[in-house]
């Protein structure tokens, strides 16, 4: 975890909201990606050592969750290819996944369909039920002055409403919006993932 001096304005927020029927369903399917302001106390609350000290302190840095959507996962990790395989959006070859693999700002993600690895610009993974997120958000308004974000009050109220009959979490991890110039460097050329990804 990162510490109390954490800045909101430097990191991007990537959310999901993933449901799956109750009674046994195995698969878990994206019902909503969210948009979150990257100026929240919910993020430094699960970012930092503040989760510590609240109600949901098991919230924090979870990752995210061994069965996540095929949609999460097709955001968090890349699949691994040929070195030709590279057209497709989130496809890298197999050189540039053990380049991120041997510099260790990556890893390999157990997947029954596709070699994956994760994406190193992602950190501080989590995921949230219904009821921790309402906890995290009751913990956070006692202790931060700006509190949660309407966006995360409407996000909460999303999946209060499908809870009565759908299992419901939302996935979070975050993104520092100067990577690329930590991990690149001036001069060096772009990677599979800068190249790939500049809509960030």
């Amino acid at each position: 975890m990162v510490d109390r001096g954490f800045d909101n304005s430097l990191w991007a927020t990537h959310t999901f909201v993933e449901f799956r029927s109750r009674g046994g369903a195995r698969h878990w399917c994206v019902f909503a990606r969210v948009c979150l302001t990257p100026h929240q106390g919910l993020a430094r609350m699960l970012a930092t050592s503040d989760a510590a000290h609240g109600q949901c302190a098991s919230c924090a840095d979870r990752g995210i969750p061994g069965d996540a959507s095929t949609g999460v996962l097709d955001e968090y990790t890349w699949r691994v290819a040929a070195e030709r395989g590279t057209d497709a959006p989130n496809i890298i070859p197999v050189s540039e996944a053990a380049r991120w693999l041997a510099q260790g700002t990556s890893r390999r993600w157990p997947a029954s369909d596709a070699t994956r690895v994760t994406d190193p610009r992602w950190s501080h993974a989590t995921w949230l039920s219904t009821r921790e997120l309402s906890e995290l958000m009751t913990a956070g308004a006692t202790r931060d002055p700006e509190g949660a974000a309407p966006e995360v009050h409407a996000v909460w109220r999303m999946m209060e409403a499908l809870d009565d009959r759908y299992e419901v979490r939302v996935v979070v991890w975050f993104e520092r919006r100067a990577v690329l110039v930590e991990r690149v460097g001036p001069g060096r050329p772009a990677s599979a993932w800068e190249s790939a990804r500049r809509g960030w």
